[in-house]
């Protein structure tokens, strides 16, 4: 459930008197806040170590060693835009505080419904956002400034833990030694389950005419109806031996969270699940942070193009 008023006052005015954004930038992201009778700054200042927050640091640059950027958990994607848009109001009148508006940002899901926007913002949805900043799965780099409120190029932000070329680092972290059913992680394994699951997903076909037009561009693929896309996927899937596209494809309409969950921790684990997924996020963000800012790595170029922009 989102913020009522009251809540996200509070909420913002914690984070324009969090020291963590003295003379940083800030990025705003989807995420727990903390609870009810624990929202203070102090609280605040430890917000980098849960999850979603941990993860976007953990992703920047390994050569970015100073002043990087400090991310802030707001909730649900709903609650996230509110932010964004209080935070600006409030930071017009409620000086001094810690944040520089010229230097907030806000990450959320591209997810399958669109968010609308507030009216004096450039871009009126999370879809138009989309349209503006991603082609045919790849940033468009020459766009990236023109935006305050970034959208993920995939469905979730899941849905980077998952791509094909993580497979080598599944197949090496014998440190937690992830296992999808009872097995080392095959990433094609979970493809093909998610395909085989395209007509019983009741979010892409309520959302279906919307979201299929972000693979539209994907001649192969059939997006005439979840039967025609669920059989040309399968096909698609088992013919091609490179599935790169094919599989960015799949992730920008198929939900990969339900996917990402199944993936469990070894008998031996003694920890919590919820410590073994924050765990197992973190070592993916590394990989991450070692990425080139090619077009394909879009995480990468975003974080590139802030450093370059404000250092």
């Amino acid at each position: 459930m989102s913020l009522n008023s009251e809540e996200l006052d509070r909420h913002c005015h914690n984070i324009l008197n969090s020291r963590r954004a003295l003379s940083k930038i800030v990025i705003l992201c989807e995420g727990q806040i903390p609870s009810k009778t624990r929202r203070s700054p102090q609280a605040y200042g430890r917000m980098e170590q849960m999850p979603d927050s941990n993860f976007y640091k953990a992703c920047i640059p390994h050569w970015w060693k100073q002043s990087k950027p400090e991310f802030f958990n707001c909730g649900d994607r709903t609650d996230v835009i509110n932010t964004y848009f209080r935070l600006i109001e409030l930071n017009k009148t409620e000086q001094p505080t810690y944040l520089d508006s010229n230097k907030l940002f806000a990450i959320i899901d591209l997810d399958s419904n669109q968010a609308k926007l507030q009216t004096d913002y450039s871009f009126v949805s999370t879809e138009a956002i989309y349209y503006d900043l991603y082609h045919q799965h790849q940033i468009n780099r020459d766009r990236i400034d023109n935006h305050r409120i970034w959208v993920t190029g995939l469905i979730h932000k899941e849905a980077y833990f998952l791509l094909p070329e993580l497979q080598e680092f599944f197949n090496n972290e014998w440190q937690l030694e992830p296992q999808y059913k009872s097995k080392s992680v095959i990433l094609n394994d979970i493809y093909k389950d998610m395909v085989n699951d395209i007509v019983g997903d009741r979010d892409l076909g309520q959302n279906f005419q919307s979201t299929v037009k972000r693979i539209e561009h994907d001649t192969s693929l059939d997006c005439t109806t979840v039967e025609t896309l669920q059989k040309t996927f399968q096909s698609e899937l088992s013919s091609r031996s490179e599935i790169s596209m094919l599989i960015r494809s799949l992730f920008a309409v198929k939900r990969v969270k339900p996917y990402w969950k199944q993936i469990d921790s070894p008998d031996h684990w003694t920890s919590s699940i919820s410590n073994f997924y924050d765990q197992l996020s973190l070592q993916i963000a590394r990989f991450y942070s070692y990425q080139t800012d090619d077009s394909y790595n879009h995480l990468s170029c975003l974080f590139l193009r802030l450093n370059r922009r404000f250092y």
